[in-house]
């Protein structure tokens, strides 16, 4: 009896340390699409987490920023069309994007092209 009760718990902290949700470390050894790395990130903990109002803007649907370490992390843009995602891009860079008067210019500006995944 003894022995099933040992099973059974090492069963069970096999089964939830498998089910959950993997550590944000684990991304970049993850061979993804940016589809799959877009719903992989969305699944995941973070440190840091946010997002931005994008109401206002004529073609940015949604903005949000996920970090590990609070320095770097990852960026996501949503248009109608489909979903931008940047990497290893500096906190900093995001607290400049919500700040900015016009989203879209900041995002051509500072973040295109420079931050791809």
């Amino acid at each position: 009896m003894c022995y099933l009760r040992i099973i059974l718990g090492l069963i069970s902290l096999f089964y939830f340390s498998a089910c959950a949700p993997n550590n944000c470390s684990t991304l970049d050894g993850e061979n993804l699409s940016a589809d799959e790395m877009v719903f992989a990130i969305e699944g995941r903990d973070f440190d840091y987490s946010d997002f931005a109002d994008t109401s206002k803007s004529s073609w940015i649907r949604a903005a949000k920023y996920y970090s590990c370490d609070g320095e770097f992390g990852y960026f996501m843009l949503e248009t109608d069309d489909k979903v931008y995602l940047h990497k290893d891009v500096p906190l900093r860079m995001w607290h400049g994007f919500k700040r900015s008067n016009s989203f879209g210019r900041f995002y051509n500006d500072q973040l295109k092209g420079r931050y791809e995944y």
